[in-house]
């Protein structure tokens, strides 16, 4: 578990395994820090403290099992986006995420409703227009233009936030 969050953690955090290192002041090296990830070694507890403190969490958070699970359906992206940024951007939002779940069950606010993608298949621009009026209907929006995209969606349990990221990256889902 240490070494699945650990990864997850500096990539959201946008850090190269050597850039962690020099955040821990040299206490060990890239190559310490990839056998940890890899779950090959476990850090010294002087070791972990130092790690969560450059990562500004408690130690415990690496002995935590993630809350949710989260899978990628579709990316808006340019070719040129490189494997590294996307996986950032993905830790990112993983994180992001886990925050959100974290503190609406912490408020008692309900689970969120998934989108039902699956009944939504496009196959022709015409299946586009049938699908969204399908949606508004369901979600009761008339056919007036929507006003605040980001609020309605929020209304519907959906989460929308923003991320640091590569000018390559334009959204995920």
């Amino acid at each position: 578990m240490f070494g699945k969050r650990l990864m997850q953690l500096r990539l959201a955090r946008k850090l190269s395994l050597e850039d962690l290192s020099i955040s821990i002041g040299g206490l060990v090296t890239k190559q310490s820090l990839s056998k940890y990830e890899l779950g090959k070694s476990q850090p010294s507890a002087l070791v972990l403290a130092k790690i969560a403190a450059a990562l500004d969490v408690k130690a415990s958070y690496f002995m935590s099992e993630p809350t949710i699970s989260v899978k990628f359906v579709a990316y808006r992206k340019s070719a040129s986006l490189l494997n590294s940024e996307q996986k950032q951007v993905e830790q990112s939002v993983t994180l992001a995420l886990e925050d959100r779940v974290r503190v609406q069950t912490l408020i008692g606010d309900p689970a969120m409703e998934p989108l039902p993608l699956a009944r939504f298949k496009v196959k022709s621009m015409g299946d586009t227009e049938i699908h969204a009026q399908s949606l508004r209907k369901a979600w009761e929006l008339g056919s007036d233009p929507i006003a605040n995209v980001t609020a309605m969606l929020e209304d519907h349990r959906l989460c929308v936030f923003g991320i640091g990221a590569s000018p390559k990256f334009d959204g995920i889902s």
